[in-house]
């Protein structure tokens, strides 16, 4: 008899690929293999912090963005959703700016959560906790 929780491959239809933590050289050969693997759906986050290359100012208020991977081959975001789409998957995309997986200040600039006292956490003593 088969236990009403039990999770079968064909019950699993896709799963999370963080394409920044990895080499970019290996994105293809990880696709392929979620679609051999039967997998039909991509989730990946979109860090704000991860693809920050430089500081704001006036031209650029959110700092410096690299989507297309001029400083960091893994930060090239438009390379890894054109091989999603090639390899005719889906994408459950999910782009921030918050992104709660084990990055610092969620992956918001230190800059914006240390500079922004409406992004601060106070401790009991009024007390700044990030640092």
């Amino acid at each position: 008899m088969k236990h009403p929780l039990s999770i079968h491959c064909a019950d699993v239809f896709g799963g999370e690929i963080q394409y920044f933590r990895l080499d970019a050289r290996y994105w293809k050969s990880i696709l392929l293999k979620f679609k051999e693997a039967g997998l039909k759906n991509v989730t990946t986050y979109v860090q704000w912090a991860t693809h920050l290359v430089g500081p704001p100012s006036a031209e650029h208020p959110a700092g410096v963005l690299d989507f297309e991977g001029k400083t960091n081959p893994n930060l090239n975001l438009l390379h890894f959703l054109d091989l999603v789409q090639e390899l005719g998957l889906e994408m459950n995309f999910r782009c921030g700016p918050f992104c709660c997986n084990e990055m610092i200040h969620g992956a918001y600039p230190t800059w914006l959560v240390m500079g922004n006292p409406d992004m601060m956490c106070w401790d009991y003593q009024n007390r700044t906790t990030q640092g």
